[in-house]
């Protein structure tokens, strides 16, 4: 069919696999799924912190 084959770059599983997806795709998965919610955590935590404590 033209429209899988267009989709496919006609492979299919795991034939013809595009490998550039590594390095272009991996580096957003790890900052989004480890960096961002430790960034935005902390930023949490120091906000509350600042709340708390009247003296800073």
């Amino acid at each position: 069919m033209p429209r899988t084959e267009r989709h496919l770059g006609g492979g299919f599983e795991n034939e013809g696999m595009d490998y550039t997806v590594l390095l272009t795709e991996l580096p957003f998965v790890v900052l989004g799924g480890a960096f961002l919610p430790l960034l935005v955590f902390t930023l949490l935590m120091r906000w509350v912190n600042r709340r708390q404590d009247p003296t800073r």
